[in-house]
Protein backbone atom coordinates (compact mmCIF):
# COMPACT_ATOMS: atom_id res chain seq x y z
CA UNK A 1 0.00 0.00 0.00
CA UNK A 2 1.18 3.63 -0.73
CA UNK A 3 1.58 5.81 1.82
CA UNK A 4 0.93 9.43 0.51
CA UNK A 5 -1.29 10.65 3.43
CA UNK A 6 -1.50 10.07 7.50
CA UNK A 7 -4.60 8.34 7.06
CA UNK A 8 -2.49 5.80 4.61
CA UNK A 9 0.26 5.41 7.16
CA UNK A 10 -2.76 4.61 10.07
CA UNK A 11 -3.69 2.22 7.60
CA UNK A 12 -0.46 0.25 7.20
CA UNK A 13 -0.15 0.47 10.81
CA UNK A 14 -3.81 -1.05 11.55
CA UNK A 15 -2.88 -4.07 8.87
CA UNK A 16 0.15 -4.75 10.25
CA UNK A 17 0.19 -3.93 13.54
CA UNK A 18 -0.26 -7.57 15.33
CA UNK A 19 3.25 -8.01 13.28
CA UNK A 20 4.97 -4.61 14.34
CA UNK A 21 4.34 -5.54 17.76
CA UNK A 22 6.32 -8.76 17.73
CA UNK A 23 9.24 -7.16 16.29
CA UNK A 24 8.84 -3.95 19.03
CA UNK A 25 8.69 -7.21 21.50
CA UNK A 26 11.91 -8.79 19.84
CA UNK A 27 13.54 -6.25 18.49
CA UNK A 28 13.41 -2.64 20.53
CA UNK A 29 16.64 -2.31 22.24
CA UNK A 30 15.01 -0.92 25.28
CA UNK A 31 13.23 -4.50 26.35
CA UNK A 32 14.87 -6.27 29.27
CA UNK A 33 16.09 -9.03 27.35
CA UNK A 34 17.33 -7.70 24.16
CA UNK A 35 20.04 -9.44 22.49
CA UNK A 36 22.09 -7.42 19.81
CA UNK A 37 22.73 -10.64 17.80
CA UNK A 38 19.99 -13.46 16.38
CA UNK A 39 21.16 -16.76 15.35
CA UNK A 40 18.04 -16.61 12.72
CA UNK A 41 19.40 -13.28 10.97
CA UNK A 42 22.50 -13.88 9.72
CA UNK A 43 24.93 -10.92 9.10
CA UNK A 44 25.09 -10.09 5.29
CA UNK A 45 26.24 -6.35 5.81
CA UNK A 46 29.03 -6.64 8.37
CA UNK A 47 30.23 -2.60 8.48
CA UNK A 48 26.12 -1.41 8.31
CA UNK A 49 26.10 -3.74 11.69
CA UNK A 50 28.46 -2.55 13.43
CA UNK A 51 27.37 0.71 13.03
CA UNK A 52 23.69 -0.55 13.67
CA UNK A 53 24.99 -2.13 16.87
CA UNK A 54 26.18 1.33 18.44
CA UNK A 55 23.12 3.03 17.98
CA UNK A 56 21.17 0.32 19.35
CA UNK A 57 23.31 -0.06 22.41
CA UNK A 58 22.76 4.11 22.59
CA UNK A 59 18.96 3.29 22.13
CA UNK A 60 19.08 0.94 25.28
CA UNK A 61 21.06 3.38 27.49
CA UNK A 62 18.72 6.29 26.65
CA UNK A 63 15.24 4.09 26.84
CA UNK A 64 14.45 4.57 30.49
CA UNK A 65 11.97 1.75 32.26
CA UNK A 66 8.76 1.61 29.97
CA UNK A 67 8.35 -0.77 28.69
CA UNK A 68 8.20 -0.79 24.93
CA UNK A 69 5.50 -3.13 23.81
CA UNK A 70 2.98 -1.33 26.36
CA UNK A 71 4.73 2.58 24.80
CA UNK A 72 3.80 0.96 21.58
CA UNK A 73 0.20 0.04 22.50
CA UNK A 74 -1.00 2.89 24.18
CA UNK A 75 0.33 5.26 21.39
CA UNK A 76 -1.58 3.37 19.35
CA UNK A 77 -4.79 3.76 21.07
CA UNK A 78 -4.01 7.60 21.39
CA UNK A 79 -2.67 7.62 18.05
CA UNK A 80 0.21 9.41 18.99
CA UNK A 81 1.91 9.44 16.00
CA UNK A 82 5.40 10.96 17.21
CA UNK A 83 5.75 8.31 19.85
CA UNK A 84 4.94 6.02 17.35
CA UNK A 85 7.64 6.74 14.72
CA UNK A 86 10.25 6.95 17.95
CA UNK A 87 9.60 3.22 18.54
CA UNK A 88 9.11 2.23 15.13
CA UNK A 89 12.34 3.93 14.51
CA UNK A 90 14.39 1.94 17.21
CA UNK A 91 13.16 -0.91 16.72
CA UNK A 92 13.82 -0.86 13.21
CA UNK A 93 17.76 0.10 14.21
CA UNK A 94 17.23 -3.02 16.75
CA UNK A 95 17.40 -5.72 13.78
CA UNK A 96 20.30 -7.03 12.64
CA UNK A 97 21.81 -6.39 8.97
CA UNK A 98 20.57 -9.15 7.44
CA UNK A 99 19.00 -9.98 4.22
CA UNK A 100 17.10 -12.06 6.39
CA UNK A 101 14.52 -9.69 8.39
CA UNK A 102 12.44 -9.40 5.30
CA UNK A 103 11.20 -13.06 5.96
CA UNK A 104 10.09 -11.33 9.59
CA UNK A 105 6.22 -10.30 9.36
CA UNK A 106 5.66 -6.88 9.59
CA UNK A 107 9.21 -5.78 8.45
CA UNK A 108 7.90 -4.17 5.13
CA UNK A 109 5.40 -2.97 6.85
CA UNK A 110 7.71 -0.95 9.73
CA UNK A 111 10.02 -0.19 6.69
CA UNK A 112 7.38 1.70 5.28
CA UNK A 113 6.07 3.22 8.36
CA UNK A 114 9.58 4.40 9.34
CA UNK A 115 10.31 6.35 6.10
CA UNK A 116 7.33 7.42 5.46
CA UNK A 117 6.66 9.35 8.74
CA UNK A 118 6.63 12.67 6.38
CA UNK A 119 3.22 12.56 5.80
CA UNK A 120 2.91 14.17 9.45
CA UNK A 121 4.70 17.13 8.37
CA UNK A 122 2.13 18.14 5.80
Amino acid sequence: MAIETADNWWNVLAINRQDIESLVARFHPGQPDYRTGDPDLPVTASAAEAARRLVAEEIAREHGSGNPVELFNRAVEERDHQTLVTILNRTWFGIPESDACWSLPGFGGLCDLCSEAWVFTQ
